[in-house]
């Protein structure tokens, strides 16, 4: 080693127990001789077998927010998409109370025989674990599809978009198929999953055995058309849906995905996006209603960062206690201390544009819900501050949403009825926000198929029998009448 050299060791531990690194001058000299870390690693598993010790079958758990207050403090929730969390503390003094809060989708379905550690001191040079196991009250099926846009569409160029299949149940999917709708304005280039078909605008995706608490990523690259087809500023449309067979799906809204995603010129790589490209119908919002975000960042830098920090600092018609994580690119913590958010991307090692372009992005993507008060003239704004290392913050947009009424009769019944998929292979699911009382099903010849009387929020019905075709879905509801064309593949 040369006078001002300076060397890295990155090391990562693939086992389940925690460790430290022992280092020795071999020719003697002032070196150091440990590195150690001090704090808490908690972990949150499925207790299949009811005895309380995490084996080695029993998958992790991520769905819930680890909260802990230090010294009877401020309470700060920890959330991420392991299911393991840390905190690192080097004063002795300091005394942890934790507790784990299960999401409120899964309260049902789940318990918590002691959600509580109490009054837990750090022991200096050694990391201590918890165990904490969560047993299943009632098996559950529940599957969720999203779309991230990794990077805007500018005319001409490609565009890449990130599909996340979840299984959020406890029991394995053994079949179903992703149905995804890009806009005609864009052409399809590649798909990474080789099972993908294609038939005009409308991707088809297979997929078998999912195994329960499973995520899958599915990067779809399109090519935006160039001008005069496509201008900057125009919105372009991309939804996707999933179907399962006849699964009872204890969640249907998070069945379907759809982003409306702005055109731009050139762009700053580090940036935030709302999925609604800017307006929500008022006269469909509620406060059940989520916004989708995504934050993007790129190193841009000459180096790879060791680290990456996003602080987003939320306004009060954001409610912090709503969010729910969606994706990221990269395995994170998330820190959530009133309306301040904070992820740490530790020991990413995120390569440099230069050296490594395709590698140097990253995003977080999650959705979060209005607090209740808002009007016709409620604004969400939202900005991020992104964190290379030590350097200084680069402060992203400010994403502004904005709640509109006088949209067309199109925009408003899909903002109220949802059909999902269409086109389908059999099964249609509706959601509405509206009582559903009847509903009907005819063909382009005007002949009543199905009639059914409905008293419901949900339904689904099931053209498996049915040649392939148009068909027109007639629904009444409580605050009218709505048709809707749907293709049976």
């Amino acid at each position: 080693m040369q006078p001002g050299e300076v060397y890295m060791l990155l090391v990562t531990n693939y086992s389940t127990s925690e460790g430290f690194i022992q280092m020795t001058e071999v020719d003697g000299g002032n070196f150091f001789d440990t590195v150690d870390c001090t704090g808490f690693t908690l972990n949150t598993f499925v207790d299949t077998n009811g005895n309380d010790i995490r084996d080695e079958d029993e998958a992790l758990f991520p769905y819930g927010d680890l909260n802990y207050s230090v010294n009877s403090g401020n309470e700060v929730a920890l959330n991420n998409d392991s299911g393991s969390y840390y905190i690192f503390d080097e004063n002795e003094n300091n005394s942890y109370d934790f507790e784990y809060i299960l999401d409120d989708t899964f309260i049902d379905y789940f318990s918590l025989e002691t959600p509580s550690i109490q009054n837990q001191f750090i022991t200096q040079g050694e990391i201590t674990n918890f165990d904490i196991p969560i047993d299943i009250i009632t098996p559950l099926t529940n599957v969720s599809i999203h779309i991230t846009p990794v990077n805007s569409p500018n005319p001409g160029f490609d565009t890449e978009q990130l599909i996340t299949l979840k299984n959020l149940g406890t029991s394995q999917i053994d079949n179903g198929t992703i149905t995804y709708t890009f806009d005609p304005l864009t052409t399809f280039v590649s798909s990474t999953d080789p099972s993908t078909t294609q038939l005009d605008n409308t991707l088809t995706i297979p997929f078998t055995d999912l195994a329960p608490f499973e995520t899958r990523y599915i990067n779809i690259v399109l090519n935006t058309n160039a001008p005069p087809e496509v201008n900057i500023d125009n919105v372009l449309t991309f939804s996707a849906s999933i179907s399962a067979g006849d699964i009872n799906d204890i969640y249907l809204d998070d069945n379907t995905s759809e982003i409306d995603v702005v055109v731009i010129g050139s762009f700053d790589p580090n940036d935030k996006l709302e999925s609604h490209g800017g307006t929500i119908a008022y006269e469909s919002f509620t406060t059940d209603d989520f916004l989708f975000y995504t934050i993007r960042f790129q190193n841009t830098g000459t180096a790879s960062a060791q680290n990456v920090e996003i602080k987003d600092f939320l306004t009060d018609e954001h409610d912090a206690s709503s969010i729910v994580m969606i994706s990221a690119s990269h395995n994170y913590q998330l820190k959530i201390d009133d309306q301040d958010l904070e992820w740490d991307f530790r020991n990413i090692n995120l390569p440099d544009s230069t050296n490594d372009e395709p590698n140097s992005h990253g995003f977080v993507s999650f959705k979060i819900k209005s607090t209740a008060g808002y009007n016709i003239n409620t604004v969400f704004e939202n900005t991020a501050e992104i964190y290379f290392d030590f350097n200084l913050p680069i402060i992203t947009n400010t994403v502004v949403t904005s709640l509109a009424s006088g949209l067309s009769i199109e925009e408003l019944e899909n903002a109220i009825v949802r059909f999902h998929p269409n086109p389908t292979n059999g099964i249609v699911n509706i959601t509405s926000k509206s009582v559903l009382k009847h509903i009907e099903v005819t063909n382009i010849l005007g002949q009543i198929l199905l009639s059914q009387s409905l008293n419901t929020l949900e339904t689904k019905i099931d053209l498996q029998s049915f040649v392939a075709g148009n068909y027109f879905i007639s629904l009444q509801t409580d605050n009218g009448s709505i048709i809707k064309r749907v293709i049976k593949n």
